[in-house]
């Protein structure tokens, strides 16, 4: 029965990270699309953050864990794609190695993938990932604080991201002992929870001067 009831609880945190997972960058694309400014956003943070989500969803795959365990890699991957584009048209650095060093990044994930270069590789890789989710938030976070204001940044956005690490730290503890990737939701979920209140108060105290 406790079985049961843990295989249920697993199954309801993954597929509610996996549908949250289709819609988690849209509030903060929308954001962006909407006031044609990327105020606010750390590129430093943005593209560590796509840096680990390779890696990670890549390390995963790799080791043949199940797809309900990482499946919002990819989806969050392909939206913070869109978001980078933006991030890069609106500070003007859309530029031809930009898109190259891309194209690069994609074939190294192939060559993964289909096993050319050693998943051992990946061992050593992923230790290093927490470190860039930690980074890559209070990127992010002081970003924010050095401009005193949230600017383009979304809540909505980082609210979902924030109960989607916690909910893997949930699924990770309930389904792998993998403590390396338990570690990478941890930092997630603080580094996310950071970035809420942040950004809680300076919209707040940018509401409250004017």
């Amino acid at each position: 029965m406790v079985t049961l009831s843990i295989e249920f609880i697993k199954s309801f945190l993954s597929l509610s990270v996996i549908s949250i997972s289709f819609i988690i960058k849209f509030p903060q694309i929308i954001r962006i699309y909407k006031s044609k400014s990327a105020k606010g956003i750390s590129l430093f943070s943005l593209c560590l953050g796509i840096c680990r989500l390779s890696i990670v969803g890549t390390y995963n795959y790799c080791h043949g864990y199940s797809i309900l365990m990482y499946l919002e890699c990819p989806l969050i991957l392909f939206q913070d794609s869109i978001l980078l584009y933006f991030v890069l048209k609106h500070n003007n650095l859309l530029k031809i190695d930009v898109i190259l060093l891309s194209f690069l990044a994609c074939f190294i994930i192939f060559m993964f993938m289909v096993g050319i270069l050693p998943k051992i590789i990946l061992e050593y890789i992923i230790v290093i990932c927490p470190a860039l989710n930690l980074i890559s938030r209070f990127s992010q976070v002081f970003k924010i604080v050095q401009l005193k204001n949230a600017g383009a940044v979304s809540l909505n956005t980082w609210i979902l991201t924030s109960y989607v690490a916690f909910a893997r730290v949930c699924t990770h503890l309930m389904d792998s002992r993998d403590k390396l990737l338990l570690l990478n939701p941890v930092t997630g979920f603080l580094g996310s929870i950071s970035i809420v209140f942040s950004t809680l108060y300076y919209q707040n105290k940018v509401k409250k001067s004017q």
